[in-house]
């Protein structure tokens, strides 16, 4: 059984499948999501079952519609460098969002191909609103700046 969730202006149902939580920020009112136990704040998703990750491979749930999606695989040292720098990019913008994704083996391996290449290099894909990849970061391009031009990039395709 789901819930209604009411934004201003917008209601929608959430099944709980998906184990979202919406909670209300006193301070200004906006909303947070919770996923599975895991509250990151707007802009980062920690996304550990595959069905959460297909609502993100589609652009998000009906309410984060024309989302552009940050995908970031892994969880070494470099990972974790990058993804405060991911998280200031992602704030850059109304309609984007950094979902991790710890355990690559979530994903199948043509949609690591398909996202990712074949490199181990590439740390994160950004997914355009038309569902493509975009804007890739690799090892060695990991700062602020590289991810706002990984956004930047996917944001300007269009299907």
């Amino acid at each position: 059984m789901g819930g209604r969730v009411g934004i201003p202006n917008s209601e929608f149902l959430i099944p709980d499948s998906l184990g979202v939580i919406i909670l209300r920020a006193a301070s200004r009112g906006c909303g947070t999501i919770r996923l599975r136990g895991y509250e990151m704040g707007p802009w980062l998703i920690d996304v550990t079952e595959r069905a959460e990750l297909d609502l993100w491979l589609a652009g998000g749930p009906p309410y984060r519609a024309g989302t552009t999606v940050m995908l970031v695989r892994g969880d070494d040292d470099d990972v974790r460098s990058f993804l405060p720098n991911a998280l200031d990019a992602a704030k850059e913008g109304a309609k984007r969002v950094v979902v991790w994704v710890k355990n690559p083996a979530v994903l199948e391996t043509a949609e690591q191909k398909e996202l990712f290449g074949e490199s181990k290099r590439v740390l994160a894909s950004v997914i355009g609103v038309d569902g493509r990849p975009g804007g890739w970061i690799t090892r060695d391009r990991v700062r602020v700046e590289d991810a706002l031009f990984a956004f930047s990039e996917a944001e300007a395709m269009r299907g």
